[in-house]
């Protein structure tokens, strides 16, 4: 009589919740449906347990080695290691030669020279710019840390999608069977006359219904792989599943995705404090302030003209004179120097100068974010707990007390089907919002862990 309940109460009232009934039937099923029920479930498929299994710390490595972002990363950290050799080199020096032969020469007395020409670096420039790229390579590998650190985030809430999809249709399975012995009793029911065979329809309708769902199910699921899968570089197969299942639990306990509710939480100033030291965006906007602090020595420095010297040997015949040539020898030097008349790098550092003053401030503003994201995550996680634990000492008991005593007044005929179908739908109610409280607490702790900057099993 409690399964032909249920059946009555999804076909006139769940009809619209049955896909979060199928999230929550699992819960249901533990505090209603016992023994016989439970000892019928089938084994999971043979494809399933051939599948390989993925546990978060799994996807985390796999992801740090794999991840298409990171990897475009870490080649950014090589090209920024090939700024500092260029930084370094000295400029090549040049070779100028003016040869020529014939009366040209003899006649037209054309000098005939060869030079070197090198450039000389002033006001220790070749130095300076060194120490932009050095620190540019140090911004670069914590741009690279802050995106390390969103990609940790993304993966965790990417598993734990997947985990709910999974639970999903683990649950349309347990629905699927126990549906199966309802329309079982309402053939018994039928045949014994204690029912009408609209109830035996009824059951048998609700129950093909759950191939439709059981499709989007599977749609979803094979969604959730692909988005774990493209986080990490597409090194799994197409079937894959996860070996974390606590996030969905009726008592939710420590795993790899949050810890236990009953864990008592930091206070927020160590939190902040924390943060603060640690937060990898905070340290790359300190970097840039530092890259262009150095990049405003480095354009002061060029307001110093280098030097262009040329050193050579010149020969260059007299003119002739009774019928004979002359020739004289010797080295020359020639210096060019350029005159800052017109301009000489003001624009140049004005422009450093404003760069400097909008790290300062993007600075100050990361940082009044940094405190928003920990006081509103550190909120939402807060309120969590709280339900959580509303939910599993108070209004989940409530509810199975409710359903229990209304199905057993149903059996033995004192109360009509509406009774249950009225209690069902509380007890529906109820698991619906326990299950969006435990994956709310879950992100929750993936928001809080990603504004402190730190992991959780750090603090």
């Amino acid at each position: 009589m409690n399964n032909l309940a249920l059946l009555y109460h999804l076909e006139f009232r769940y009809g619209r919740f049955l896909t979060a009934l199928c999230l929550s039937v699992g819960l249901l099923l533990s505090g209603f449906y016992t023994g016989s029920c439970l000892a019928q479930q089938s084994p999971p498929s043979q494809n399933m347990v051939a599948n390989p299994s993925l546990s978060l710390s799994e996807a985390l490595r796999l992801a740090e080695e794999n991840n298409i972002q990171l990897q475009e990363a870490r080649k950014n950290m090589a090209l920024s290691q090939l700024d500092i050799i260029i930084a370094r080199r000295i400029p090549n020096p040049q070779f100028m030669g003016n040869f020529s032969v014939g009366k040209i020469v003899t006649v037209q007395s054309n000098p005939q020279q060869a030079a070197l020409t090198q450039l000389i670096e002033t006001a220790g420039k070749r130095r300076k710019r060194t120490d932009v790229a050095k620190s540019q390579l140090t911004l670069t590998q914590l741009q690279y840390d802050t995106l390390r650190w969103e990609v940790r985030s993304q993966v965790r809430k990417a598993y734990a999608q997947l985990i709910a999809s999974e639970q999903g249709l683990d649950n349309l399975d347990i629905l699927s069977q126990l549906l199966d012995r309802l329309v079982g009793i309402a053939k018994k029911r039928f045949e014994a006359g204690a029912a009408p065979q609209s109830e035996v329809v009824q059951s048998e309708l609700v129950r093909n219904q759950l191939d439709s769902q059981r499709n989007q199910a599977n749609a979803q699921l094979e969604q959730a792989r692909y988005q774990v899968n493209s986080l990490l570089g597409n090194q799994l197969p197409e079937t894959f599943q996860t070996t974390e299942k606590g996030v969905l639990r009726v008592r939710v306990e420590k795993t790899e995705l949050a810890p236990a509710p009953t864990e008592p939480l930091p206070p927020k100033d160590e939190l902040y404090n924390k943060a603060f030291a640690a937060r990898v965006d905070l340290k790359s906007v300190e970097q840039q302030r530092m890259v262009n602090a150095r990049q405003l020595r480095l354009t002061e420095a060029q307001r110093v003209p280098d030097v262009e010297m040329q050193l050579g040997w010149l020969t260059a015949p007299a003119p002739p004179h009774d019928g004979r040539t002359i020739w004289y020898n010797g080295p020359f030097i020639q210096v060019n120097v350029d005159l800052p008349i017109f301009h000489n790098q003001g624009a140049e550092i004005k422009k450093v100068k404003i760069n400097l003053y909008q790290d300062e401030v993007r600075l100050r503003d990361l940082q009044r974010q940094v405190r928003l994201e920990i006081d509103t995550s550190y909120s939402r996680l807060l309120a969590a707990r709280k339900n959580l634990s509303l939910f599993q000492d108070t209004l989940i008991p409530s509810a199975r007390t409710s359903m229990q005593m209304a199905q057993r007044s149903y059996e033995v005929g004192k109360t009509p089907l509406v009774n249950v179908v009225f209690a069902q739908q509380f007890v529906q109610q109820i698991l619906t919002s326990y299950m969006d409280t435990v994956v709310d607490y879950q992100n929750a702790w993936v928001e809080l862990e990603k504004a402190v900057g730190v992991p959780v099993e750090n603090w």
